[in-house]
């Protein structure tokens, strides 16, 4: 059964009354004791004070008792007290679990456009690569053709004109992507 704080405090409450209660119930009892000498002989009297005796100490036990569940409840309190700071600190975990799982995906998040710059980055090289072997046959070909020119050049005379059938095309680069501009692994 579970306890709320104001129903622990409310019993609490009660017991202290109860112990008021029977504090006033020995008072009224002494009292009766005094006021029941002065009236009855010494035997009943007596038996009388054996009775009060009897009744002092059973109430004296509950008061003892009840005494010992104040103590019960307070300890209670503290027990549910210590509940509560227990699982408020769980709270607190679970919100930083989540919190971390948050921040674990962003990096993860990170890490893939990290890997996928790369492979942007790569691909650009390769293209580069592959645009620099185009321009160096080009500009093998044109080596070629000047060397063919010259041949041609000293195998005829001067005052012949040579007459170019092939026309060169300029070489055209693609322009640079983001991912190959100023980006380092």
């Amino acid at each position: 059964m579970e306890w709320s704080q104001d129903k622990f405090e409310e019993q609490a409450r009660k017991l202290v009354a109860h112990c008021e209660n029977v504090a006033f119930l020995k008072q009224s009892y002494i009292n009766n004791e005094n006021h029941l000498r002065k009236l009855i002989n010494p035997q009943i009297e007596n038996e009388k004070t054996e009775r009060l005796d009897l009744v002092k100490r059973n109430v004296e036990n509950v008061s003892s008792e009840i005494q010992k569940v104040i103590e019960l409840l307070q300890d209670g309190c503290k027990d549910r007290k210590r509940l509560l700071e227990l699982h408020m600190q769980n709270e607190k975990l679970r919100l930083d679990n989540k919190r971390m799982q948050i921040e674990l995906d962003s990096f993860r998040g990170m890490k893939e456009q990290k890997e996928q710059l790369t492979r942007a980055l790569e691909e650009s090289r390769e293209t580069v690569k592959r645009l620099v072997a185009k321009a160096e046959r080009e500009r093998k070909k044109m080596f070629d053709m000047l060397q063919q020119t010259d041949k041609a050049k000293d195998a005829t005379s001067l005052s012949k004109p040579i007459k170019v059938t092939q026309t060169l095309q300029p070489i055209k680069l693609a322009p640079p992507t983001n991912a190959s501009v100023g980006c380092e692994i």
